[in-house]
């Protein structure tokens, strides 16, 4: 599309602790979205800040996608207990990552600033490490996940075009077998082979289009 989405992390998990009982540390992250020019299209992102659209980065941050990008980042899926407490509780009937996933939740708190491009990202935990690496695998796993979601409509692209490709070269090919084999049989040239042949020319314009086509698609799935 004609967006370029830029997101940046501007600050480390800084600890903080609450004094209650029993005591719980709080890890904060910042993260700023930035509008640049498309690097295709050469447009500007419009009202890349507007409240709807930052709501719609704080939700994106507290889904299931990001938290169980978090499990995986934070190595719970290969912790022996874990596992075991996993397979206690669920039976394995619900996968390792959403259960985790679900109550790694409770901990995050985010909150877009009021008029800015900033987003907040909290977690409380009552050890300070887990809570610092938290906080950060939430903001790593969000930044993953935005980027998957713009350079997925390029792949998609990508691979009809490949298939299209792949179509069109097997045309070419039996087109040139018959031309071929006219050409074996009748050795002369005639009204019918120069039929073919137009034939075929039209076939290999198709080709070098799908071709474009493709390069075109996986340019901006690069970008």
């Amino acid at each position: 599309g004609a967006l370029s989405l830029v997101l940046l992390v501007v600050g480390g998990a800084g600890i903080g602790y609450q004094l209650t009982q029993p005591k719980e540390y709080v890890a904060e992250v910042s993260l700023i979205v930035e509008s640049r020019p498309d690097p295709i299209l050469g447009q500007m992102a419009p009202s890349m800040v507007q409240p709807a659209f930052m709501a719609t980065q704080v939700e994106m941050i507290r889904s299931d996608r990001v938290a169980s990008r978090v499990v995986k980042a934070l190595g719970v899926d290969k912790s022996e207990s874990a596992v075991k407490e996993w397979l206690e509780d669920t039976g394995g009937k619900v996968p390792i990552e959403h259960h985790y996933g679900s109550m790694l939740l409770q901990g995050l708190a985010v909150e877009a600033g009021r008029g800015t491009n900033f987003i907040n990202v909290t977690y409380v935990a009552p050890d300070p490490r887990f809570a610092a690496a938290a906080a950060n695998a939430f903001a790593q796993a969000y930044l993953d996940v935005a980027i998957d979601l713009r350079v997925e409509p390029a792949r998609q692209y990508a691979a009809w075009f490949e298939e299209q490709s792949k179509v069109l070269r097997a045309d070419l090919e039996a087109a040139q077998s018959r031309l071929s084999k006219y050409q074996q049989e009748k050795g002369i040239t005639d009204e019918r082979l120069e039929q073919e042949t137009a034939r075929l020319n039209i076939l290999m314009g198709q080709m070098i289009a799908a071709q474009s086509e493709r390069a075109d698609a996986s340019s901006r799935q690069q970008s």
